[in-house]
């Protein structure tokens, strides 16, 4: 806060605190003392100190109460949390830029948790492919994708997702498989995936991109007939 402990002594503790908490704090106590009902105390929560020299910094209190020679007392604990803050919007904006490259795309990219294999992002491209908005296909989740394959490619995919949980390595980084488009039938899709691995050198993520192979499966069975 920028006092000194003898500055801060026998002074009330409203001091360190920014309007409107300040101007409202007596009134708090006083409440408390009548009513026994606290808002804060036995509570942690994330609020803003202010410091000796005006500004305002985000900070954690956790306020208990304690009893000695039968009068109550209050103990504190604050942590300055503002480089937490500030990583945590750096973090934000990062993320914010990184989905707006993603959501322009040509072909749709999905990130698939390990070992939950939950959605954690599809980009809204993927309507183009599919035929799916992005919503409906991270509210169906793996399942949504596994029974709109074709039949004949299931047992395939099956295969590929139980070595990714079992090893955390891809054996087939790149594959294609029919999907159920939900207009146009069954459409050939190439997937292609990267690992995404934690400090440890645990898989935690697949970062993928898919794209609609149909016209080149045709025209590769259309030289083959020849």
């Amino acid at each position: 806060f920028g006092y000194k402990a003898n500055e801060v002594l026998g002074n009330n503790v409203k001091m360190l605190m920014p309007s409107p908490f300040r101007e409202e704090h007596d009134d708090y106590l006083g409440n408390y003392a009548a009513t026994g009902k606290a808002k804060i105390i036995g509570v942690g929560r994330e609020l803003r100190g202010r410091h000796q020299n005006g500004h305002l910094f985000p900070m954690e209190l956790a306020v208990s109460q304690v009893t000695r020679g039968g009068v109550p007392m209050f103990v504190g604990l604050v942590r300055d949390i503002t480089r937490r803050k500030k990583a945590e919007e750096e973090l934000r904006r990062s993320e914010e830029k990184f989905r707006a490259v993603l959501g322009n795309t040509k072909d749709p990219v999905y990130c698939l948790n390990l070992p939950a294999l939950t959605y954690e992002y599809m980009s809204p491209a993927v309507e183009q492919v599919l035929g799916f908005t992005m919503e409906e296909c991270l509210d169906g989740g793996i399942d949504f994708f596994r029974s709109r394959l074709h039949p004949d490619d299931r047992e395939h995919f099956e295969k590929r997702m139980t070595a990714l949980l079992a090893g955390g390595a891809d054996p087939q980084p790149a594959v294609e498989y029919r999907f159920a488009h939900k207009s146009r039938g069954y459409r050939w899709i190439s997937d292609s995936r990267s690992m995404v691995h934690d400090a440890a050198g645990l898989a935690v993520a697949i970062i993928g991109n898919l794209r609609d192979s149909t016209l080149r499966k045709e025209q590769e069975a259309a030289l083959q007939q020849r």
